[in-house]
């Protein structure tokens, strides 16, 4: 059976919100950083599972999560640090019941033969992500305090914000 890499997420409809975030921040990042082309909440970043059972699985999930889930931003951090961020991303509040499911998940992962390449990262957005690794991040904004004081001033703006558009989906992973 060929084992093939997958990703579990919610796809997010806030354009509009990250324009705003993105025009406030765009003449702070610097440019060895490319914008997230489509917001979404990673549930699973990269897991493998045999092809032939992915629909199987896919049912499994789409049966465990809630097609659309509500989402409040409230506020900004780096990945994996502030002193070396590659990823720039919005932080959300979820509950228990979401890493609760996150957890089910992993266990559905382990139990049908699948294997977690990356295990679940706090849920977050990313805004931009570094195009070099070996970047200086020196260039950056100092600290989180810095983009969350730009982006308070965007428009009518105010941290947390609620998304409610969501679309839960599982497929392949893009390739790295």
């Amino acid at each position: 059976m060929t084992q093939v890499q997958y990703w579990a997420r919610y796809d997010i409809n806030f354009h509009s919100i990250m324009k705003d975030i993105r025009e406030a921040l765009d003449d702070e990042i610097p440019s060895h950083y490319q914008r997230e082309k489509s917001p979404h909440i990673t549930i699973h970043p990269r897991f493998q599972f045999n092809e032939s059972e992915i629909e199987r699985f896919r049912h499994y999930v789409y049966e465990i999560f809630p097609t659309s889930i509500r989402v409040d931003i409230n506020g900004f951090s780096y990945y994996p640090n502030e002193h070396q961020p590659m990823v720039i991303c919005l932080d959300i509040d979820t509950n228990l019941e979401f890493r609760s499911l996150q957890q089910q998940l992993c266990d559905k992962i382990s139990a049908e033969g699948g294997k977690s390449v990356l295990n679940p990262a706090p849920p977050h957005i990313t805004v931009y992500k570094s195009k070099d690794t070996g970047a200086d991040y020196r260039n950056i904004p100092s600290n989180v305090n810095q983009i969350k004081t730009r982006c308070r001033k965007i428009g009518n703006m105010k941290l947390p914000i609620t998304v409610t558009e969501t679309k839960l989906k599982v497929e392949r992973a893009p390739s790295q």
